[in-house]
């Protein structure tokens, strides 16, 4: 599946993961995954497992079953203008990952089973399009982010999502070990203004980010807490815009309590998945709708690509 004869994990830097897609590393950069080096095409769970070190591969090409065939790798669309990107399809009438979208963990140093990455705080930036046809009224569904797991024994994972909701709003969504996730307001969940209460969760509306056509870049900021302190947060923004700061919150701080069983939770996975759900018939699509992502970029620092991007500074 490669272009050029080497693989992703040739081009891996061993002691940090950096998977260069380009010579334009950014300070603080360590994991960088674009699709611009693949054959264009459909892009198979054996493939995703070679060029990622992921473990497994939902909606990813099987080889059997034509109902997992929700990946390709598509030339006629890059944020960058001149490269490739990864077309995920949410086909119609069809929710959660076995039937949905893409679902899949990439480690950001080492195997899914050997993660040898462990930080306390990262950046996440990626970009994001929609197809025309996408269908912004429906109740809506999971998009990449990051997540992790003890680094000892690989338990305690944890997912820190965001989700699309009606009107192409933006909404935090953590899974957490143990129930952790106590955020019961949705102005605490949701980014920018609420602009209609529906007095549910679908028929609210908040700031309609996403629903102008085009790319869209996404930046997640994660900072785990200091042991027994609740100093942490999750806090994200959309074409450069600030959406919501989470601190104390009962989320981050709650993670790493002093001597609780999740001390050594840490960050180390891109959960490059994306798909719709709930389980109602409000979360489904009246006819295949798509998605394409491109530029995921993990770093120690604010990546700020948005500004870069508007200026043609590529």
């Amino acid at each position: 599946m490669k272009k050029y004869g080497f693989t992703m994990k040739q081009l891996s830097y061993v002691s940090c993961g950096l998977l260069i897609g380009s010579s334009n590393a950014l300070a603080g950069e360590v994991y960088h995954l674009n699709f611009d080096q693949f054959d264009a095409g459909s892009y198979s769970k054996q493939n995703v497992k070679d060029d990622t070190n992921a473990n497994y591969g939902k909606g990813f090409y099987d080889g059997s079953d034509p109902r997992s065939d929700r990946a390709m790798i598509d030339s006629s669309e890059s944020v960058t203008g001149n490269g490739q990107s990864l077309r995920i399809t949410f086909p119609a009438g069809k929710l959660k990952t076995a039937d949905s979208g893409v679902d899949t963990r990439i480690p950001l140093s080492g195997t899914a089973s050997k993660n040898t990455y462990a930080a306390d705080e990262l950046y996440l930036s990626y970009w994001i399009k929609f197809s025309d046809n996408f269908e912004f009224s429906q109740c809506g569904g999971k998009l990449p982010s990051l997540g992790g797991a003890d680094y000892a024994s690989r338990e305690n994972q944890w997912k820190g999502r965001i989700m699309w909701r009606p009107g192409g709003s933006i909404q935090f969504y953590m899974e957490l070990p143990h129930d952790l996730d106590k955020i019961d307001s949705d102005f605490d969940r949701f980014w920018g203004e609420k602009e209609v209460d529906g007095g549910a969760i679908c028929d609210n509306r908040f700031s309609p980010y996403l629903a102008t056509s085009g790319w869209h870049n996404i930046e997640l900021h994660y900072k785990l807490n200091s042991l027994g302190q609740s100093d942490g947060l999750f806090e994200g923004w959309v074409d450069g815009n600030k959406g919501y700061k989470l601190v104390n919150a009962d989320v981050f701080g709650n993670y790493r309590p002093e001597g609780g069983e999740q001390d050594k939770l840490t960050i180390n996975s891109i959960l490059l998945s994306t798909f719709l759900g709930g389980s109602s018939d409000q979360y489904k699509m009246a006819e295949d709708t798509y998605i394409w992502v491109d530029e995921f970029k993990v770093s120690t620092t604010r990546v700020n690509e948005y500004h870069r991007y508007s200026n043609g500074q590529w």
